[in-house]
């Protein structure tokens, strides 16, 4: 009886691991689309804020 418990402690880290795994990989996949979608419009601001920020730089290497 004691080595079926040890047995099953010594089975739940690896068992534990590939499901935690599992879960992460499951939730990756999800959310690369939604990002895939969102990205135009996330590129664009960006780029504005970019702008601003030469802009901003400009502005005070002269000052």
């Amino acid at each position: 009886m004691q080595s079926l418990i040890f047995g099953l402690a010594r089975a739940a880290c690896p068992i534990g691991m590939g499901a935690m795994m599992w879960i992460m990989m499951r939730g990756r996949n999800k959310n690369t689309a939604t990002a895939d979608s969102q990205s135009p419009q996330q590129i664009e601001q960006l780029r504005a804020e970019l702008d601003q920020l030469r802009a901003d730089h400009a502005t005070a290497a002269l000052h």
